[in-house]
């Protein structure tokens, strides 16, 4: 009489195991791929920042403000926007580009553009943010 192999019977818990492991790895590069980034590239968020503010050298300060993020609108009404704007007369002058840095907001790093008067007196900051899949300026501080 032959004997029959017998199993252990743990082809199933292994078999579940791989597919287990298979699906975490498939949600973790799901996951990585699809979260939203919190910096552009430097070249795409200086741009960002130079269209912005040319459209204040130019006198478009409502336009500049229509193209901000939400947080940003909520944050500086329009009427406010304009009233700063108005206020800081070297946004009517070229600005140039100091740096790039990284900061932190909510946790979160985001890109921080510095420029400044050709007189040095004066230095302006934007941050950029996205929103609906685009970049624009988020946050404006000027000093």
């Amino acid at each position: 009489m032959k004997k029959k192999f017998q199993r252990a019977g743990n082809t199933t818990t292994v078999l579940i195991g791989v597919l287990c492991a298979l699906a975490v790895v498939a949600a973790v590069v799901l996951w990585w791929r699809w979260t939203p980034a919190t910096q552009p590239s430097a070249d795409v968020g200086q741009q960002v920042v130079n269209d912005f503010l040319k459209q204040l050298r130019e006198g478009q300060a409502a336009a500049a403000w229509q193209a901000t993020t939400a947080e940003f609108k909520s944050a500086l009404g329009r009427e406010k926007f304009l009233t700063y704007v108005k206020e800081r007369p070297y946004f009517k002058r070229p600005l140039a580009f100091v740096s790039m840095q990284t900061v932190r907001v909510q946790n979160q790093p985001r890109s921080e553009f510095v420029y400044r008067t050709g007189d040095s007196k004066a230095t302006v900051r934007v941050l950029v943010g996205s929103e609906s899949g685009a970049w624009h300026v988020d946050r404006l501080a000027a000093d």
